[in-house]
């Protein structure tokens, strides 16, 4: 039984830093966006690009949460059933 806790445990974690990864990469996509629209020499910043890509991490924030509670229940339950 705690050899099936360690391995969902290590798929958590493995998940974590995963959504962690892409949700630095839509950071730093937003950011170019951010640098490009300052680049082009337009007099407007263009910055819907910006808010799509807040909604998208703030999005993926609450999945992670929730992922995060499922799997702490779902350990929680098993080691009850020890």
């Amino acid at each position: 039984m705690s050899l099936l806790i360690n391995s969902l445990y290590q798929q958590q974690l493995i998940t974590s830093r995963n959504d962690a990864i892409y949700n630095t990469m839509l950071a730093n996509q937003a950011k170019m966006n951010l640098l490009t629209s300052f680049g082009s020499g337009g007099d407007i910043l263009d910055l819907s690009g910006v808010h799509k890509v807040e909604q998208q991490l703030t999005f993926m924030g609450l999945i992670n949460s929730l992922r995060a509670k499922i799997a702490n229940a779902q350990l929680n339950a098993m080691k009850k059933d020890k």
